[in-house]
């Protein structure tokens, strides 16, 4: 006798499904800085469903050139073809007006997670040709992607060799478009000659940072540039420019850092704590706040919050 098969479970059986909270390939993360950078055409080595969605995503957040890739459709994968394919690319894009940079981006599609780097070329042309691995499994979140992408790019352009710039300090992530700029003010009062911000648009930038005289990450992501800094014994400034505390804190640090005199480094400091408790003074917030984002600065910004009166029960 046949047996029939509900289409429906019983509803007394069933569970309640589980979500987990998803974002999309953390690989965006790579390709935003990659694609900002003047000079650089990024090459994607992957297969064509992950190309369409993250090129699409790319664009719709302000990217203005071409993502090049190889096409690598199931018949290409099966015969091998992702080295030749991938080479012919950079060849493509090394023809591109005023190329300078192409970082060859890696997915973890299984056939092309292990590009091997010495496959491709140092250089092609006038371009740098940096091999940038973004591995979903290994990597994941943007900031984790951006930091990947970030120390790739630093290991090959970074000048270590020139002579350090005591005074410069190398600002490291993305925040606001005018954060930089009040930053770099603010730090000039205390003596300090130059700023970079990384990830920036200018690859003369990535090339200053081999020689600053300290490095400040403001997220808490940076982990494997950080470390690249240590080891070209460049100084990392803990902490983030945000809060009553932290702004001080902060300050002082890089004046310490840069052996910059300690009297303006503190008059500077001193201004600075008593101009943000004037602020929190005047704005107080009371109340429960969740804090959410995926760029990196959620928890200084968590931290600002619970100094103004608020109650903080969740970070992501």
């Amino acid at each position: 006798m046949s047996e029939f098969i509900p289409l429906h479970a019983n509803s007394s059986e069933s569970k309640p499904c589980q979500l987990h909270p998803q974002s999309m390939c953390p690989a965006f993360g790579a390709l935003r800085v990659l694609t900002r950078i003047e000079g650089s055409h990024p090459v994607m080595a992957t297969d064509t469903g992950c190309l369409y969605g993250l090129t699409f995503v790319t664009h719709f957040y302000g990217a203005r050139k071409s993502i090049l890739a190889p096409q690598l459709g199931t018949a290409e994968l099966m015969a091998g073809k992702v080295v030749e394919g991938t080479l012919a690319a950079v060849d493509v894009a090394a023809r591109e007006p005023g190329c300078q940079l192409i970082p060859v981006v890696s997915l973890c599609v299984a056939e092309t997670a292990g590009l091997p780097e010495e496959m491709l070329p140092k250089q092609v042309g006038d371009a740098e040709v940096v091999l940038v691995r973004v591995p979903a499994y290994a990597i994941h979140s943007h900031p984790e992607a951006k930091d990947v992408a970030l120390a790739a790019l630093l290991r090959r352009l970074g000048d270590t060799k020139s002579p350090k710039q005591q005074k410069t300090v190398a600002i490291l992530g993305e925040v606001f478009p005018a954060d930089p700029l009040a930053i770099d003010g603010l730090l000039r009062r205390m003596g300090v000659e130059q700023t970079v911000t990384l990830p920036g648009r200018s690859i003369v930038d990535f090339r200053t940072a081999g020689h600053v005289g300290a490095v400040a990450p403001l997220h808490p992501f940076y982990k494997e540039t950080s470390a690249l800094f240590r080891s070209w014994n460049i100084p990392v400034v803990g902490g983030a420019p945000v809060g009553i505390s932290g702004t001080y804190a902060w300050l002082k640090s890089i004046g310490q850092l840069l052996d910059l005199d300690p009297k303006l480094v503190n008059e500077v400091a001193e201004e600075e704590r008593a101009r943000a408790q004037s602020i929190v003074d005047s704005q107080p917030i009371s109340g429960r706040i969740f804090v959410t984002g995926y760029e990196g600065p959620v928890i200084a910004y968590a931290r600002m919050l619970v100094e103004e009166g608020a109650e903080k029960t969740y970070i992501s």
